[in-house]
């Protein structure tokens, strides 16, 4: 799990901050400043609100990670969608899709899109170019497919599909993030009454409401790949490395670096 310590540094860094800049703000030396990231030095309260401000994120943030209020609200929307309470399918755009953690996800997904109309043009063609809900429900039935002949040890179903931008990349993984790119977009493509009009047509008979539909089939499915890996992340490093562990299930750690801003040689008032 994450120190305070290691979580201040993170995000001083992701800014583009020195230690000198951030302490020159604080009104400390920059040596004080440096006992925070080092973890010599816990901040009171009071000196991590003026730390999470300087860096721009939340005291949350510093002091459990966004990765965990990610976490929370994906779990809360998945379950209450899957209830058919459209209100919480309204609120995911404003309380999710909208936050800096589903953007940083979105863009490493759509990312690797252009990969696959390069690398995997007729899986692109049929998958990920303009998804609907019929191709989405499809292309998540065989990944479901591929993991349930992994475990009986039987024939893989589905078409091969290599990217040569990862050779290494599992087919199991393929699918999942074929899946992930193709709902992102589908989401960021239409609006709540277009997927909730698709969903009733494309039902034949469901005996549950349009919602319930899309959450089953699609919709929890997608969370849940996202949050398996989040919640993977967020203990052992950053949002940063979500891309690593969801393509190859492994995670990065931070190092245990000097703290030795080449650029940080003043000193600033006593603390």
């Amino acid at each position: 799990m994450l120190k305070i310590s290691q979580r201040i540094r993170h995000y001083r860094q992701k800014k583009g901050l020195t230690q000198e800049a951030v302490a020159t703000a604080l009104g400390v030396r920059k040596e004080n400043y440096a006992k925070y990231e080092s973890g010599e030095r816990n901040p009171k309260d009071d000196r991590l609100v003026e730390i999470a401000k300087i860096l721009g994120v939340s005291y949350n943030a510093l002091t459990e990670g966004v990765e965990r209020e990610f976490v929370d609200l994906v779990y809360r929307h998945a379950v209450t969608a899957a209830m058919g309470k459209i209100e919480s399918f309204y609120a995911f755009y404003s309380d999710v899709m909208a936050g800096a953690v589903f953007q940083d996800i979105s863009e490493c997904f759509l990312l690797w899109e252009e990969k696959f109309g390069v690398e995997a043009k007729p899986f692109y063609e049929k998958f990920l170019l303009a998804p609907s809900l019929k191709s989405l429900i499809e292309l998540n039935d065989l990944h479901k497919a591929y993991i349930d002949a992994l475990i009986k040890q039987e024939p893989v179903p589905g078409p091969e599909v290599e990217l040569e931008a990862d050779p290494e990349l599992e087919d199991e993984a393929i699918y999942r993030l074929a899946f992930c790119i193709a709902m992102t977009k589908y989401l960021l493509a239409n609006e709540f009454d277009e997927i909730l009009e698709e969903a009733d047509a494309t039902m034949d008979g469901a005996d549950v409401s349009p919602l319930q539909f899309f959450a089953v089939r699609v919709f929890v499915p997608f969370l849940s790949h996202i949050n398996e890996t989040v919640e993977m992340t967020m203990w052992n490093s950053t949002i940063d490395d979500f891309e690593t562990h969801f393509l190859h299930g492994s995670l990065t750690y931070f190092g245990e670096e000097e703290f030795d801003d080449n650029s940080d040689d003043g000193e600033q008032p006593a603390e």
